[in-house]
C-alpha cells in the first residue's frame, strides 16, 4: 500500500515555502506499508508510521493514494529503491536554489522532499506528472497529480491560502 503524505507545516521555513509556492503544503513524504521515507535535514530517512506521525503531531496533513492499482512487486521495488537512498544527503542549498530558481549539477546528488517522492514513483513507472524535471517539483505539484486521490486528512488543514486549482481538484 503506497500513500503520499503532504504536510501543512506550522514553522517559519514551512510558511516561506508555502507562500513562495502558493500552496498550503511545505513537505511531502512517501509511505509503503508501515514505513515512511522522507528527505529532511540532514539526510533521507526511513521511519515507522508511528514515529513519522509523532514527529508531525502538531502539523496537518493530506494523505493521498494512487488511483491506479499498484502491484505488490512494485511495492517491493519501491521499498528497495527508497532504502537505497536512506542516509543520502538532504540539501538546504538545493532548497535555496529552488526558491531562487537556480539549478546546480550538485542537485543530482542531493535530495529535497518533493524530488524524492517524485523520483520514487517514477522508479516504479508511475510518474506523477509529465514533462517536468524533478528538481522543479514542489509539494503542491505532487498533491495536484491527476494520478493521486485523497485518502484521508489528518488534523485540521488551513486551506484558505490554497491555490484555486488545488481547491477544485
Amino acid at each position: 500500500m503506497i500513500r503520499i503524505i503532504a504536510i501543512e507545516g506550522r514553522g517559519i521555513i514551512s510558511k516561506i515555502i508555502e507562500c513562495y509556492t502558493w500552496s498550503p503544503f511545505s513537505h511531502v513524504a512517501i509511505q509503503v506499508g508501515m514505513n515512511v521515507w522522507e528527505a529532511t535535514s540532514p539526510k533521507v530517512r526511513r521511519l515507522s508510521e508511528q514515529d513519522f506521525w509523532n514527529a508531525y503531531k502538531d502539523e496537518a496533513a493530506l494523505v493521498l493514494r494512487p488511483i491506479q492499482y499498484v502491484y505488490p512487486e512494485d511495492d517491493e521495488k519501491l521499498v528497495k529503491w527508497l532504502d537505497s537512498h536512506v542516509g543520502d544527503d538532504y540539501s538546504e542549498n538545493a532548497l535555496i536554489r529552488f526558491l531562487l530558481r537556480k539549478k546546480s549539477p550538485k542537485d543530482k546528488e542531493c535530495w529535497v522532499c518533493s524530488k524524492l517522492v517524485f523520483e520514487a514513483m517514477a522508479h516504479i513507472k508511475r510518474p506523477l506528472l509529465q514533462r517536468i524535471p524533478s528538481y522543479k517539483i514542489v509539494p503542491a505539484h505532487i498533491v495536484m497529480s491527476p494520478l493521486l486521490e485523497e485518502d484521508r486528512i489528518v488534523g485540521e488543514l488551513q486551506l484558505s491560502n490554497i491555490a484555486p486549482a488545488l481547491a477544485t481538484a
